[in-house]
């Protein structure tokens, strides 16, 4: 891992490059691994034993929520993280980047990132990473705190990869929560 002393705007621009890098390497390696494992913490015979605790906040979700879980929930979801963080450093070790692939600044943000992940308020997360909601962790997911049969993965992509292969459709777009919202319905179309 480098460590950043420098905070000269080059340097600031170098660390949003690499925290950009790093994220997008990162969430795809991670979100392949989770959704699944996220479909299957909620299948019949396991949601009400372990996942459904998470899910009991839905209105007024926060970056806490992330760790209101069982043991087993606790541990499983964020090791997906890390199986994607070990398998983005594996790969650029294989192409000699592994001092430069990483710094303290991008595992700042990258914690931050992972935090927002289930932030109520979008807004937080898109200030770190200003993508499109489908993209955005925060927002893609918080789709899925709302309709729990909806959006297991954290991104959009991870979720049609999966859909693809179990031939299902579990997707929802993140905009037609806050259109809902603004026109007081509840019911997704």
């Amino acid at each position: 891992m480098f460590l950043v002393g420098d905070l000269s705007p080059m340097s600031l621009c170098r660390e949003v490059l690499r925290f950009m890098v790093a994220l997008s390497c990162i969430g795809m390696f991670s979100d392949l691994i989770f959704s699944p494992m996220h479909r299957l913490a909620h299948h019949r015979l396991v949601y009400s034993k372990s996942h459904k605790v998470h899910h009991e906040y839905t209105n007024k979700i926060t970056s806490l929520v992330l760790y209101h879980g069982t043991y087993l929930d606790d541990f499983l979801m964020p090791v997906t993280t890390t199986f994607g963080s070990f398998l983005y450093v594996w790969l650029s070790s294989c192409v000699g980047c592994q001092l430069s692939a990483n710094s303290n600044m991008v595992e700042l943000l990258m914690v931050l990132n992972t935090l927002f992940s289930h932030a109520h308020d979008v807004r937080c997360a898109s200030l770190i990473v200003p993508v499109p909601d489908a993209l955005n962790f925060a927002a893609y997911h918080r789709v899925h705190h709302i309709h729990p049969g909806n959006n297991f993965g954290l991104t959009l992509p991870s979720d049609l990869v999966w859909d693809a292969l179990l031939g299902c459709k579990t997707i929802r777009n993140p905009a037609q929560i806050d259109e809902q919202r603004e026109a007081g319905t509840s019911k997704i179309k």
